[in-house]
């Protein structure tokens, strides 16, 4: 049997897709068995610049990659099935699919997101719903979703949770120039919270905020608030995304984590604070009641004197955060790549079986 996976995405962003699709692809060669191929799709990269005309011949591309490139290379290679693991599959069916639909945040939260890409989206999502033999979705939260925004049949989506990613050790002496820090790990886009967040450091004095990860729509706004607190003395330190081997120390010498989203349909970030012993506060909403369990502390995201109360109570109380670090570890035994690809493996070969529709 031949499998191909569009693995396109991993190079357009550095987000959790990304992550997904490496990971998945890493544990998924681990364990083939003999009689699988996998094959790697790689479509044309994004123009970068981005405005309205870049927007709409971004759009053009994929559709073009998905509807013409993808059914000619499957066609070509005699591919069996095609995964798609970031949310959208070609307008018509060519051949067995399974597709991976991350969560519905864009309905969700209307108000974070392109008001232009929101409607293209709406018709992606419900068309990879009604297209693909099979939906993987990465929470139960997610799912729910789904079947309420995109139409989706509720016994043709399996729920597969991700694992937790191991980082690249990094042995060179580190110079901590943060000082006793709280660390966030996201991109800055409306729906992380950055803002609320920034308003609850206003509100705390001894502990420094480090934030690092992509720069999203909302880095602007961001780099704003974090000037205004920063008057006094440099409290907010905005680095922007860092390589493995930085992210690694930024956890190691963290004080404590939090996760301050509006909605998330997974969540890596707080999960890799767990494995480095970090205890987590983190936002109560999406999935990540779901996905953390006992071991973060949380807050209501939309209240700033919940987020600085939650940051002062997990910083001050020793007794809270020896628990929460070791229910953290605990917790991150339940996500493992292994068990993710093998799960991913036996949608596949049901698909291929005509076990779904």
């Amino acid at each position: 049997m031949k499998i191909a996976i569009d693995i396109s995405i991993t190079d357009k962003t550095k987000t959790g897709t990304s992550i997904y699709v490496l990971e998945l692809i890493k544990a998924l060669k681990k364990d083939l068995p003999q009689n699988i191929e996998l094959i790697y799709l790689r479509g044309p990269k994004s123009i970068k610049h981005k405005n309205i005309i870049t927007q709409i011949l971004n759009v053009l591309i994929q559709v073009y990659w998905l509807n013409i490139k993808i059914p000619l290379k499957v066609y070509s290679q005699k591919i069996d099935l095609v995964h798609f693991p970031a949310n959208i599959v070609p307008f018509f069916r060519f051949c067995k699919t399974v597709v991976t639909i991350h969560d519905a945040n864009f309905m969700r939260e209307p108000e974070t997101y392109n008001k232009l890409w929101s409607k293209y989206g709406l018709i992606q999502y419900i068309n990879s719903s009604k297209i693909a033999n099979r939906v993987i979705t990465i929470s139960e939260f997610s799912k729910k979703d789904i079947v309420k925004y995109f139409h989706a049949k509720e016994d043709n989506i399996s729920v597969i949770y991700h694992g937790c990613r191991s980082l690249p050790i990094n042995n060179d002496v580190y110079e901590n120039n943060f000082g006793k820090y709280v660390l966030f790990v996201g991109g800055a886009f409306p729906s992380k919270n950055l803002p609320r967040l920034i308003g609850a450091f206003s509100k705390t004095s001894e502990l420094n905020l480090v934030i690092t990860g992509g720069e999203g729509s909302d880095i602007d706004n961001v780099k704003n608030l974090a000037s205004q607190l920063n008057m006094k003395r440099k409290r907010v330190f905005i680095l922007g995304f860092v390589s493995d081997q930085v992210l690694d120390q930024l956890y190691r010498n963290a004080h404590m984590f939090i996760f301050p989203s509006l909605t998330e349909g997974f969540g890596f970030p707080p999960l890799e604070a767990m494995r480095y012993g970090i205890p987590v506060t983190s936002s109560n909403s999406g999935s990540l009641p779901e996905i953390l369990g006992k071991a973060a502390y949380f807050f209501n995201p939309l209240h700033e004197d919940e987020i600085s109360e939650s940051i002062n109570i997990v910083s001050g109380d020793d007794k809270l955060r020896k628990k929460l670090i070791e229910e953290g570890y605990e917790r991150v035994k339940k996500y493992s790549w292994k068990n993710c690809a093998k799960l991913h493996l036996n949608e596949y070969i049901k698909v291929f079986n005509n076990d779904f529709k």
